[in-house]
């Protein structure tokens, strides 16, 4: 569960990032293998631990590289938003950064990550297989991005 605030006694284990990236009002989805992790056959943003001294930007720009082998210069990353997810054995922060590109990229997937991608608009992302709690943060993105564009 996504929290915009800490849970009554939260106990983080560690930090993740997620790095929504956008091309023409489409994100990029990753369809997750299994790696050992239990979001496997769904669909997600490259996404992944910080590691130590590493900031979130920082972060959201190695995930992207190491997953997609895009690499996005640390200037186009926005910081979006930190939110507290609890699942049943761990409590983590989960850092949420954003990237809007001019030009579609072409992509090498890490087929030990994902294998296949797709660009996707967020009402279409909400009907896939999402990662658990995507659906909140791809509708906090698009809420932001509606009041910037409403101003």
């Amino acid at each position: 569960m996504l929290y915009l605030r800490p849970p009554e006694d939260f106990k983080p284990k560690f930090e993740a990032v997620g790095c929504y990236i956008e091309y023409q009002e489409r994100f990029l989805l990753l369809h997750r293998n299994d790696h050992g992790n239990p979001e496997v056959d769904l669909w997600g943003q490259p996404a992944g631990k910080i590691e130590h001294e590493e900031t979130p930007l920082e972060a959201a720009r190695r995930e992207t590289r190491e997953e997609t082998g895009l690499d996005i210069p640390l200037e186009d990353i926005q910081y979006f938003k930190k939110t507290y997810v609890r699942f049943p054995r761990q409590d983590f922060i989960y850092h949420i950064c954003t990237v809007k590109l001019i030009q579609k990229p072409e992509l090498v997937l890490n087929k030990k990550i994902a294998h296949s991608f797709a660009w996707a608009t967020s009402e279409e992302a909400l009907k896939m297989r999402l990662i658990e709690d995507d659906d909140v943060c791809f509708k906090m993105i698009k809420e932001k991005e509606k009041a910037v564009s409403d101003a």
